[in-house]
């Protein structure tokens, strides 16, 4: 199931063969996904479902992201236009960072934390108000009624 952006050539898709799909079906299947982003073959159909959560349902959780990150800044002061254009270069610029600096999320992480500086400060209030469970939670929720579809 490709993701909301493969509208813009940025998708991720993934396949998994079936019992009967031969080797020539997933190589075309993924040359199709690839038409609009990466396309990736996994194993294991029961992966399916927690992939929707992450990848299909993920660009919604960023974007929700993106409007806090842009509430924040209006309700410090900045023109939503300004607080806008700030959280969409950010979430670019980080995004850019993740997919090409080979370094992990957690290094990135790391490396923009000064000790007592004002990202360890906003980090902080996220853990206080759960950030990381919540994020988790919304991939599980996401996983379970992606089950729940499946067999209804």
């Amino acid at each position: 199931m490709p993701n909301a952006p493969a509208l813009v050539g940025r998708g991720v898709s993934v396949a998994v063969t079936g019992t009967h799909a031969t080797d020539a079906d997933l190589k075309q299947t993924l040359k199709v996904f690839k038409a609009v982003g990466e396309a990736i073959a996994i194993t294991g159909e029961d992966l399916l479902d927690t992939v929707t959560a992450v990848s299909g349902s993920g660009p919604a959780f960023v974007y929700y992201f993106a409007e806090c990150l842009m509430e924040g800044g209006v309700r410090g002061g900045l023109a939503q236009n300004l607080a806008t254009q700030l959280a969409h270069a950010t979430l670019t610029g980080a995004a850019a960072m993740l997919s090409e600096s080979g370094m992990s999320a957690r290094e990135l992480r790391e490396m923009v934390t000064s000790p007592g500086g004002t990202t360890l400060a906003g980090l902080g209030a996220l853990e206080t108000h759960h950030f990381r469970e919540a994020v988790i939670a919304a991939i599980d929720a996401a996983t379970r009624r992606a089950r729940e579809l499946a067999v209804s």
